[in-house]
């Protein structure tokens, strides 16, 4: 309670908004409703950022998301049958992991 009224004066105006003002109801939902883990939506906003990626600018979004999800599903199977090289390796570990994993023989 103390950190919301002080918000203003700590870092003005602008950064008191309506996610400031919620904090002061946080106390009361953990009590009625639990934990916030229960409930929260964080876990489907991290997911939806995760989508993000698979998809550019506006036209087709739909086509593009289940395009890339269909060829990280693909991309499994044809490296276990080594008929991909280092950089298609590279490629799937990005667009699967977004980073480097490193999978046998495979230099990152």
């Amino acid at each position: 309670r103390k950190f919301v009224m002080n918000v203003t004066e700590l870092y003005g105006q602008r950064y008191m908004s309506s996610n400031v003002h919620d904090l002061l109801h946080l106390p009361q939902c953990v009590r009625d409703a639990g934990p916030l883990f229960l409930y929260s939506c964080f876990h489907f906003e991290d997911l939806n950022g995760r989508l993000e990626k698979y998809f550019h600018g506006t036209q087709s979004v739909p086509e593009q998301i289940v395009s890339a999800v269909s060829l990280i599903q693909k991309l499994p199977y044809l490296i276990d049958t080594s008929l991909l090289d280092d950089v298609t390796h590279k490629l799937y570990n990005k667009l699967a992991f977004g980073g480097c994993k490193k999978l046998p023989s495979l230099r990152c």
